[in-house]
């Protein structure tokens, strides 16, 4: 009997590996692929992860040059400005002397020296804004006031004549910081 219920168990062994093969074949090729689909998936997850952590620092690096010129540019606005705004106040305050200064005007002498006074601070700030603009403006800016700077005391030694001089010496300034000013902003496209 013992070999009548080995043969029996292996013929029910067979029956069950010839019915139950075609299922197990089936099974462990889907679990296969499943598992190959989820190691896929892991692995173009990491990828992706690791192109947007290069993306974000590149969009960074970026966000950060474009805050670096748009505060330079707006460093260079401020200083033309102000130099423009000291270059008309200076020159306007030359009118007062040259006006002053003639013969048979209507200013005192105490009037004169106060104008002189502003013209003196105005002077200062001149040299005070063309410093600031040293770091941030273009070397033409800079050589053009520098110029003026240079040239300011120089000249006529009588009010009226200096006056004169000085009005003409600013026109020419204010004209020159214009034309830098619109090129080195990039506003010379804009018109």
């Amino acid at each position: 009997m013992g070999w009548i219920a080995f043969g029996a168990l292996a013929v029910l062994n067979l029956l069950v590996v010839i019915v139950w093969k075609p299922f197990l074949h089936s099974y462990a090729t889907e679990k296969g692929k499943q598992l190959a689909t989820k190691e896929d998936i892991d692995n173009v997850l990491s990828q992706v992860r690791a192109v947007t952590k290069e993306t974000e620092s590149i969009r960074a690096d970026i966000q950060g040059a474009v805050w670096e010129r748009q505060t330079a540019w707006a460093q260079k606005r401020d200083i033309y400005a102000a130099l423009l705004k000291t270059v008309m106040e200076l020159q306007s305050s030359f009118v007062k002397v040259y006006s002053a200064s003639r013969p048979l005007n209507a200013y005192a002498a105490a009037d004169l020296d106060q104008i002189f006074s502003e013209c003196g601070q105005q002077s200062t700030q001149l040299r005070q804004h063309y410093a600031l603009g040293l770091i941030f403006l273009s070397r033409e800016a800079c050589e053009a006031v520098n110029a003026y700077i240079e040239d300011s005391g120089s000249g006529a030694t009588q009010p009226h004549e200096r006056a004169a001089n000085s009005i003409e010496k600013l026109e020419d300034l204010r004209n020159n910081l214009v034309r830098v000013a619109r090129k080195d902003l990039g506003l010379d496209a804009a018109v």
